[in-house]
């Protein structure tokens, strides 16, 4: 199956047809709900805060059991129905859905860095998708052209708490990682902050 027209003659596809095709893929896809969307390429400033975010949580649980997967690692969300690509994914004692280890199944941690095309989705529709993973601690929705960031933090299985931060000035702990981000460091060297 190729992707240069997903979707084209309308017809839904199955997870098993969307995996055969983007694994020959040279540019990346997210399925949702029967549906392939080609995912838009990274600017600078995405690049340079997913690194950072990796660079730093990556420092912190290097002599731990987490793994750190950045941008290429599918997770799959089968109650919505969705296989994605978060910027960041964590995990421990990763379980992948065959083989392949290409598509994860058991995430403890997620970060993804909204760009202007890809904010209403992930703020809406993925971090629903995302907050129904039963493996999933604490999620990052953090925002390329501002300095903000919201940690979302399972407090029970339906409960979330939500933070907040604005500006450079601010701490994001991540409890699940025993870690802590400064803002100001996620978004280092980025223009837009200058």
């Amino acid at each position: 199956m190729s992707f240069s027209s997903p979707n084209a003659v309308g017809e839904p596809v199955t997870e098993s047809e969307y995996l055969a095709g983007e694994r020959q893929s040279l540019e990346r896809h997210e399925y949702r709900d029967g549906v392939v969307v080609e995912l838009p390429g990274s600017s600078r400033d995405h690049s340079l805060i997913v690194g950072n975010i990796a660079g730093l949580i990556g420092r912190e649980i290097r002599n731990s059991a987490h793994e750190l997967y950045c941008v290429a690692m599918r997770v799959r969300v089968p109650h919505a129905h969705v296989i994605c690509y978060p910027d960041i994914v964590v995990c421990v004692e990763p379980e992948c859905l065959d083989e392949q280890n290409d598509v994860l199944l058991n995430p403890t941690f997620l970060c993804e860095v909204m760009s202007p095309r890809t904010i209403e989705y992930d703020c809406g529709l993925k971090a629903q998708a995302y907050r129904t993973l039963a493996s999933l601690r604490e999620f990052l929705l953090v925002e390329q052209c501002q300095a903000t960031v919201e940690h979302f933090v399972r407090e029970s299985q339906d409960t979330w708490r939500i933070r907040r931060v604005e500006g450079l000035a601010g701490l994001i702990s991540i409890e699940s990682l025993r870690c802590t981000l400064d803002v100001a460091d996620v978004y280092a060297r980025v223009r837009a902050m200058q």
